[in-house]
């Protein structure tokens, strides 16, 4: 398997007392759990410099395959938080990898009981986070103010984020929350950014839907890489750069897959931030009609509502009436269209590149906040050639929301939605939850794919139980098909923490302030809170 199966690279904030000079951190790793600084079995000291905010990024080296390593970090008498960290399997070895596939975590929408479930995933060894690890907007906006989930910790800043202090101080605020710290000390992770983490809604090039006046949008949006750059581990230096040609990214996706296929690695993936299915609007007449509900009041009262009361959840481009809604929806025209949907052409250039150089194809996809599996099928072509599994936000509402503000039973409302999008996408739609907030677990082996959608019962609540709820089963030699399977067993995808079959699945999320280093005896072993 292609990787770096003799190094890992390792990241934390260091908060110093003199924050106007560089501050030497030490770091230290072993393959036992509970070690001290002498007994380490890799080490060396790096710098945190105020030039990138004290972040600290060390590439370890000369590791062994397929080893899970912990480690931490000390400064005189203070030390991290233990961490853990696994290499990538020898190249060409049969491995079984585990990890998790999770988008969209907004502080003021919910709290982030996902990441408290996937801090009790067995055997994870990372995490491919697809986007909106943070929220650009201030106080007074998605949600509205005064909308937020009670009993959160206030937002830093308040205000919308436009300099390189304000996304600064945005990511230290998630920092703050235990939920976010356990699952970073347990598993690494893969980031991508989307348009809410560097820029604001809907960035492209040369602006966004909610500019910042007092700051230029080029600006604005480098100062939101550049803090990317500090928080997210990006120290690879064999990472693609496409600043010069954007193009470039088809040649190298196609040279790629066709590598990857031709050395017999059984699957390809393409990660991105924005759903590949065409992600029709739901047909919500015919489903009424099919649902046997009373069509004519149900209608009347999707249709009084005008869309600038749903703005938080649907694009004022939608038109002045939710009737736009239902008409888009008649003619199976597609929910987002700055999304690829609305560019086919280019598309077009990536399905083929999964029907031709590729021999199993897999795309994970995040950003929509709803849960979905997708058959990929090209335009031109009657078969499917990939599956995408699109991953629940951790916080950020969807289509549940737009079902609470409009008139009628909203569970009424959700069972419409749902079946207008399957009637809608009926080619291309495996499954679908519009209701919850969650994450996919997915255990891959050369052999099987198996994906355990599982799900939060609330993020309004900092406890909540979890659950997988479907399981989908992908086969090496059968590109584009998936077939449902049952739930990994919960003692076998989750750790039992509680004792007693770990009864009621309860899993807390506080909202109280960790300190990035915390006290440490250099003449004692560091207290660890390792629960594997």
């Amino acid at each position: 398997m292609v990787g770096w199966p003799d190094s890992v690279v390792l990241w934390t904030r260091f908060t110093p007392q003199d924050n106007s000079t560089d501050q030497q951190v030490q770091w230290h790793m072993s393959t036992a759990a509970n070690f001290t600084p002498s007994e380490a079995q890799v080490q060396g000291t790096a710098s945190a410099s105020p030039g990138a905010d004290f972040t600290v990024k060390v590439d370890v080296g000369s590791l062994q395959p397929a080893t899970r390593y912990f480690y931490y970090f000390t400064s005189g008498n203070y030390s991290s938080l233990l961490g853990t960290t696994r290499t990538a399997p020898a190249e060409n070895a049969v491995a079984t990898l585990r990890f998790a596939q999770m988008s969209c975590a907004s502080w003021r929408w919910g709290y982030f009981n996902v990441y408290n479930m996937t801090s009790r995933v067995r055997d994870l060894d990372f995490i491919v986070f697809l986007g909106d690890w943070i929220y650009e907007y201030g106080n007074d906006e998605y949600p509205a103010a005064g909308k937020g989930v009670s009993g959160r910790a206030p937002l830093e800043p308040p205000t919308e984020l436009a300099t390189l202090a304000d996304y600064r101080t945005r990511h230290r605020l998630f920092h703050t929350d235990p939920a976010l710290v356990e699952m970073m000390r347990r598993a690494p992770i893969i980031a991508v950014w989307d348009d809410h983490d560097v820029a604001a809604d809907n960035a492209w090039q040369n602006g966004s839907a909610n500019p910042v006046d007092s700051v230029a949008y080029a600006n604005r949006r480098c100062n939101g890489v550049q803090v990317m750059l500090e928080e997210r581990v990006t120290a690879r230096a064999e990472q693609y750069n496409y600043s010069t040609d954007p193009y470039m990214q088809i040649s190298q996706l196609r040279s790629d897959f066709a590598s990857s296929a031709k050395a017999n690695v059984t699957w390809q993936v393409l990660g991105n931030t924005v759903v590949m299915g065409p992600l029709n609007t739901p047909d919500v007449e015919s489903a009424v009609q099919d649902q046997g509900f009373l069509a004519r009041s149900l209608l009347d009262g999707i249709l009084s509502v005008a869309t600038s009361d749903l703005l938080e959840v649907v694009p004022a481009s939608f038109g002045d009436s939710a009737r736009v809604l239902v008409g888009t929806g008649r003619y199976h025209d597609p929910v987002i269209v700055d999304g690829w949907s609305g560019y086919q052409y280019e598309r077009s250039q990536v399905l083929d590149i999964l029907s031709s150089s590729a021999t199993n194809p897999v795309v994970l996809s995040g950003d929509i906040h709803n849960a979905f599996v997708w058959r990929l099928t090209p335009d031109n072509a009657t078969e499917p050639v990939a599956v995408e599994f699109t991953t629940a936000s951790v916080t950020a509402p969807g289509v549940d929301l737009l079902a609470q503000k409009l008139p009628g039973d909203a569970n009424q409302l959700l069972q419409v939605a749902e079946r207008g999008l399957h009637i809608s996408n009926n080619a291309s739609m495996h499954f679908s939850n519009i209701r919850d907030r969650g994450a996919v677990y997915h255990t891959v082996s050369p052999s099987s794919w198996h994906a355990d959608f599982s799900f939060v019962a609330t993020a309004q609540q900092p406890i909540s139980s979890f659950q997988c709820q479907a399981a989908f089963q992908l086969s090496p030699g059968a590109a584009g098909t998936v077939a449902n399977a049952s739930c990994t067993p919960r003692n076998q995808l989750f750790y039992d923490l509680y004792g007693a079959g770990d009864g009621q699945y309860y899993v807390a999320c506080t909202t109280g302030h960790q300190p990035d280093i915390l006290p440490y005896s250099a003449a004692a072993k560091p207290a660890r809170h390792n629960r594997q």
